[in-house]
């Protein structure tokens, strides 16, 4: 994704906010927030055919928000991402979605720094042509939001 061998077309999502569109869930960018009424937040690859896929990387982050009140400025850090989430994904072939794990769901180890990435790798690798990832549960109430990068994605040695 980073090296925009996904496009940006083929990065969609349930919902999104302004300053936070699925397209920016890429690596060392703003990263995707769906809107805070989505109460079944995810966001889909479609690699347009199949492809491998062996693991995801996901970056949590913080965000810096400031505030003004009775003339006193103060700041602080949001963490931003997700703690678990769920991954599916399904073939060109086949129209039902299969989660990657049994337990349907992936959680994050809380003693990492928030900002260190963390990476899964697949059992087996997967061949897909789509990719959907569904917050179950956000760092920060109310953000529910997700950076990360796909592990292989390569098709006929192409991205």
């Amino acid at each position: 994704m980073q090296d925009m061998g996904i496009t940006d077309a083929q990065i969609s999502a349930s919902s999104s906010l302004i300053q936070f569109p699925p397209e920016a869930a890429r690596p060392f960018q703003s990263g995707w927030c769906s809107d805070i009424n989505d109460e079944n937040p995810y966001i889909m690859i479609d690699f347009l055919k199949d492809t491998t896929v062996e693991g995801i990387v996901i970056w949590n982050w913080e965000k810096l928000t400031t505030s003004v009140n009775k003339m006193f400025f103060s700041k602080r850090y949001l963490p931003m991402g997700a703690r678990t989430f769920s991954f599916f994904h399904r073939s060109s072939k086949n129209t039902t979605w299969t989660a990657e794990k049994t337990s349907d769901m992936f959680q994050f180890e809380t003693f990492h720094p928030t900002v260190d990435p963390q990476k899964i790798i697949f059992e087996e690798p997967l061949y897909t042509r789509f990719v959907k990832i569904n917050i179950i549960q956000p760092l920060t109430e109310g953000f529910k939001c997700l950076k990360f990068e796909l592990i292989g994605c390569r098709h006929n040695g192409k991205k």
